[in-house]
């Protein structure tokens, strides 16, 4: 009797609520090969996908297209590792202080093999492809379709969310994007040990997943189902654990202020207490702020756009099983809490902790939604339909959902994909180019050649583009931390690295930080220091090497002769004296140089830029390219008064220009400390802005 009130009990519990699933993975599922299509398609679409990702990341590793240093943090992490060093050179800190990233451990050993950041963006595409295949075996037992449940492995593979997470460098906390599908998987068929071992592999990316994972175990006490107690349990337990070892043991002992994201939460208040207690007292400000920004109409279109990017390419079917979408709240209202935008959308890494539930959620909306139109089933039969059989309306009702979030992920790729042109549909651009354009094909030989000056041993400043190719160096310095003067998310200044034997950088970059005004000094001084020299250079690509003993010009005194055209005065502050007249035929990829003559006469405040120009017969740009003047090292600001220097101006001709005669030439910006831009003024208006060099005649 005991025995049967038990069975009764666990078939009115298994009624209880859509949301509430059915017996173990695929009870419903009638055996035979007609069925077995379905998990073909998935892993050769999974395959398919992995084949594609990964010869994109590494194209544009070879094409130097990394423009941030997460790839290159993470990859000289993980080599550190094999050297017996945690220290990571470029955060300038003990990674493990920055964020608790503890599967780089168990990946230096595959690390070993290869020795090569491309390694860890083909293990990215990978990870992320195997994704398909929990998803498949949810739909699976949640549909009982094989054909549906394939369909879902198609759109979580076609999600733009995870693509741009897949190409945007390297972040481990992607690798919790499958553990974490795995995890809800093995959670809803009831497989509690590989539930939490899937859980556990999700932990070891960041401290964040365990917020998704403490949600995930109040999810299991929900389910109603044997096994369901332990799983929340060891769940919680797992997470809470994660938490401590972050928050009480790694980050007092290694941080000593190297990482401080509580900046994030400065609108909110300065210490984490008062974050939370302005949150309580004002909680219709921050749900204002999961919506909007008042003050910029941008952040207000990019977090609006962020709903609609998450949820079109699923037709919106997480709205139809609430319960699932909300386990990852915590990560949302993260993220949208914070002052930077760039965590309010998809184009970059921050929605892999959101993706798994976004999708489990389409899964379980889409078996809800096939359950409105399903038959009465007899009771105690098995299936996830609670209560009711599938039948014909239900089957229709199935392919329709299948049918409409194709489409809507097919128009989504169109609209906002990684792969369209962009629009209005997507307000933020993707802060990295997917393919690699004429510039970027012109350059690749040059920054080749470049690396190549560099000497073996010894450290190494490089900018963004360059660092990941140097992460098999034990000390790696990042340009922009020595030209903004501090460590990024942090107040400690950047000291000057001492050791280093050369520099590889784009000298044309914009700097970055609270002190641009001093960032020549500084760069001066690291080469002071090292005993730095130019030994090559290719438009604003410039290497550095210790001791060198043939430099190239890149600054420097120059005589004051008088061209053709009287000198032009700019902002009362500096004269440009004369230019030297450059005709050339050339070709895509040829290097072009040509000599201007400067002279301060008036104290400056700001940095001046030229903005590099090829014009054609019509007068239209075909190409452009701004770059600092003096070439980071040596600003304006800091140049002798009534004394004239000499500036070596280099291009490259970028590829895929059409044959034709162009006119080359620049005019003049400006910009200070606090991002103020704006155009020079110069004595005589009448003679117009452009600077006419020379014509290039390309063939």
């Amino acid at each position: 009797m005991q025995a049967r009130s038990r069975k009764q009990a666990r078939a009115r519990s298994g009624s209880r609520a859509a949301e509430t699933p059915g017996p173990a993975a695929g009870a419903a599922l009638a055996p035979g090969a007609g069925r077995a299509w379905g998990g073909r398609v998935a892993l050769a679409l999974a395959a398919a996908y992995a084949v594609l990702f990964s010869w994109l990341c590494v194209e544009k590793y070879r094409y130097y297209l990394y423009n941030d240093f997460d790839l290159a943090i993470f990859a000289h992490a993980v080599d550190g590792v094999l050297r017996g060093s945690w220290f990571e050179s470029i955060r300038g800190m003990n990674w493990l202080g920055d964020h608790s990233s503890l599967i780089l451990f168990p990946l230096a050993p595959l690390d070993a093999a290869f020795r090569d950041a491309r390694m860890l963006l083909v293990l990215q595409s990978v990870a992320l492809a195997a994704g398909a295949w929990p998803v498949y075996r949810l739909g699976r037992e949640e549909l009982e379709h094989d054909g549906a449940a394939a369909c879902c492995a198609a759109l979580y593979l076609m999600y733009p969310a995870l693509q741009y997470s897949n190409l945007f460098e390297f972040h481990p906390e992607t690798l919790a994007t499958p553990a974490l599908l795995f995890a809800f998987q093995f959670l809803r068929a009831g497989r509690v040990g590989l539930c939490l071992i899937a859980a556990g592999v999700a932990l070891l990316t960041r401290e964040d997943a365990a917020l998704v994972v403490l949600m995930l175990g109040a999810y299991a006490l929900l389910l109603r189902r044997p096994g369901g107690r332990r799983a929340a349990v060891g769940l919680a337990a797992m997470a809470a654990g994660s938490l401590a070892l972050t928050y009480l043991v790694l980050r007092p002992a290694f941080n000593a202020g190297g990482a401080q994201y509580g900046w994030l939460y400065v609108d909110w208040g300065r210490t984490p207490a008062e974050v939370v207690a302005n949150l309580l007292r004002d909680p219709g400000s921050a749900i204002l702020a999961l919506f909007t920004t008042p003050e910029s109409a941008f952040e207000t279109t990019v977090k609006q756009q962020y709903y609609v990017h998450m949820l079109l390419p699923l037709a919106f079917l997480p709205l139809l099983s609430p319960l699932t979408l909300l386990l990852c709240t915590p990560i949302v209202v993260g993220h949208f809490l914070t002052w930077r935008y760039q965590q309010h959308s998809i184009v970059y890494h921050y929605t892999a902790l959101v993706t798994p539930f976004t999708l489990c959620a389409a899964i379980l909306g889409m078996r809800n939604l096939s359950a409105w139109f399903a038959a009465p089933r007899p009771a105690g039969a098995p299936g996830p339909h609670a209560g009711k059989a599938p039948g014909a309306g239900s089957k229709v009702a199935l392919a329709i959902a299948c049918g409409v979030a194709l489409a809507c992920a097919v128009a989504s790729q169109a609209l906002f994909g990684p792969f369209s042109p962009g629009g209005p549909w997507r307000r933020l651009s993707p802060p990295e180019p997917l393919r690699p354009g004429p510039e970027a094909r012109a350059l690749r030989p040059y920054r080749d050649q470049l690396l190549a000056e560099l000497p073996r041993q010894g450290g190494v400043v490089a900018s963004f583009e360059f660092l990941s190719h140097l992460t098999r160096r034990r000390d790696v310095y990042s340009l922009h931390n020595l030209l903004g003067g501090r460590y990024t998310f942090s107040n400690r200044p950047y000291v000057i690295p001492t050791g280093v034997a050369g520099m590889v950088a784009d000298l044309g970059v914009q700097t970055t930080g609270d002190a641009v005004l001093a960032s020549g000094g500084r760069l001066r001084e690291l080469c002071e220091i090292n005993r730095l020299a130019p030994v090559r250079a290719a438009g604003d690509l410039v290497a550095f090497a210790r001791s060198a003993r043939d430099t190239v010009p890149l600054v420097g005194a120059g005589s004051l002769t008088r061209g053709a055209s009287p000198p032009r005065v700019y902002d009362r502050v500096f004269i440009l004296v004369d230019v030297d007249s450059l005709e050339r035929e050339a070709r895509p990829g040829d290097a072009l140089e040509f000599r201007v003559r400067w002279m301060r006469v008036a104290p400056a405040d700001r940095l001046y830029l030229m903005h590099l120009a090829l014009r054609d017969a019509r007068g239209r740009v075909a190409y452009e390219r701004k770059r600092n003047v003096g070439y980071a090292v040596y600003p304006l600001h800091e140049w002798p008064v009534y004394q004239p220097v000499t500036e070596t101006v280099r291009m490259i001709v970028p590829a895929g220009l059409a044959p034709g005669r162009y006119d080359l030439g620049f005019t003049m910006e400006w910009r200070t400390d606090a991002w103020e831009i704006g155009d020079c003024v110069t004595n005589d208006p009448a003679r117009g802005a452009f600077v006419r060099v020379g014509a290039i005649v390309i063939r």
